[in-house]
C-alpha cells in the first residue's frame, strides 16, 4: 500500500511505499541515468474496498480513503524527483471492476469507482511533473484486454487464478 496498513492480506510487515521511499531516500542518491520503478495502489483498493462490502466502512469513506492514497502516491513520488530522480515510471492499479473478484462478488462498478478514483487523484496531484514522471495505464491496458481477449491471445479473461491473498 501506499501508506496505510495493514496490506490487503492483513499483513503489517510489508513496507509501504511511502517507508521504502523513507529507506531508500536515508541512504542512497540518484544518478542522472536511474530510472525508478513504482507499481502500487491494487493493495489499497482491495483493502479499502474489502471494508465497504464487508460493511466496515461507507462507500464514501472507502473513496475518500482511496482519493487521499492517490495523493499520498503522488507526495512519494514529488519526494522521488525533489530528491534528484529524473526518470520515474509509476503504473497504477488496473481497474479491478473487471477482475474475477469483482465479478464474483457482482462488485464491479465499485470496484471500478474505486480504481478510477486512485489513479485520478495520483495524476492530478503530479499532473506538474511530466518531464520527470510517466504514467503506466494498467487500467487501460486490462480494459483492452478484458475486452478482447483474443486479441492478446488469451482463451480465458474471466477465471481467478490466485484465490487467495497469501
Amino acid at each position: 500500500r501506499v501508506a496505510a496498513k495493514p496490506d490487503a492480506a492483513g499483513g503489517t510487515a510489508t513496507l509501504t511505499v511511502q517507508e521504502q521511499v523513507d529507506a531508500f531516500l536515508a541512504s542512497n542518491a540518484f544518478t542522472s541515468g536511474d530510472l525508478v520503478l513504482v507499481g502500487t495502489g491494487v493493495s489499497d483498493v482491495v483493502a479499502e474496498a474489502q471494508a465497504a462490502i464487508t460493511g466496515a466502512q461507507t462507500r464514501t469513506q472507502m473513496l475518500a480513503n482511496l482519493g487521499q492514497a492517490g495523493r499520498d502516491l503522488g507526495a512519494q513520488v514529488r519526494r522521488l524527483v525533489k530528491a534528484g530522480a529524473t526518470h520515474v515510471l509509476v503504473t497504477g492499479t488496473y481497474n479491478l471492476g473487471r477482475s474475477p473478484w469483482a465479478v464474483d462478488t457482482k462488485q464491479e462498478a465499485l470496484l471500478l469507482e474505486a480504481s478510477t478514483i486512485f489513479n485520478d487523484q495520483f495524476l492530478v496531484s503530479v499532473v506538474d511533473l511530466g518531464a520527470n514522471v510517466l504514467y503506466v495505464d494498467a487500467a487501460l491496458q486490462l480494459n483492452l484486454v478484458t475486452a478482447s481477449p483474443a486479441t492478446y491471445s488469451l482463451t480465458n479473461s474471466v477465471a481467478a487464478v490466485c484465490t487467495s491473498m497469501d
